[in-house]
């Protein structure tokens, strides 16, 4: 007795298109396929990573390759994107201050109670670069912050003349 194997199409789709496809037949192996890795779709930021194939639209069910064969019917697998998440360490000097984690990409993050000094003002915070931090500014990779000081210690100065004669110094500015 002769037969056929039936094929069906094996379809990778990535967000909003089929980007490949491939005949396989009833009961093949699909081991092979599972190195398969689709471009960025269009729209996202680099930051996305590719986070699977997946049997249902919604990507909550992964898919695998391995222990799966070809059913007796077209199969579409969904390319599965995930945005990271960041952070933003706070510095007081070199210490810690506080750490925000689980920044979605492009959100912000509410202002935090700044740290105090029994002698300095606390005059804001300063990203690596040195530029001002702003609580309105969207999060887009993890990011160290530095508490900035002004003021301080201030010293008066007199000068006396004790046992001697001639003019008080003047400071330069």
């Amino acid at each position: 007795i002769r037969y056929t194997r039936n094929s069906y199409t094996l379809t990778f789709h990535n967000v909003n298109a089929d980007v490949q496809s491939a005949s396989v037949l009833y009961e093949g192996s699909l081991a092979s396929y599972s190195s398969y890795i689709p471009s960025l779709p269009a729209g996202y930021e680099s930051y996305y990573t590719f986070a699977g194939w997946y049997i249902d639209e919604a990507c909550t069910q992964s898919f695998n390759f391995a222990s799966t064969v070809m059913p007796a019917n077209n199969l579409i697998l969904y390319a599965k994107w995930v945005a990271p998440t960041f952070t933003v360490t706070f510095y007081n000097g070199q210490s810690v201050y506080q750490t925000v984690s689980n920044i979605a990409p492009k959100s912000t993050i509410s202002a935090i109670t700044p740290p105090t000094d029994s002698v300095k003002d606390f005059a804001g915070w300063v990203k690596e670069d040195g530029t001002p931090f702003s609580f309105s500014q969207k999060i887009e990779a993890n990011m160290n912050v530095y508490a900035t000081w002004m003021g301080g210690t201030t010293y008066t100065i007199t000068y006396a003349a004790g046992a001697g004669s001639g003019t008080v110094p003047v400071d330069a500015a």
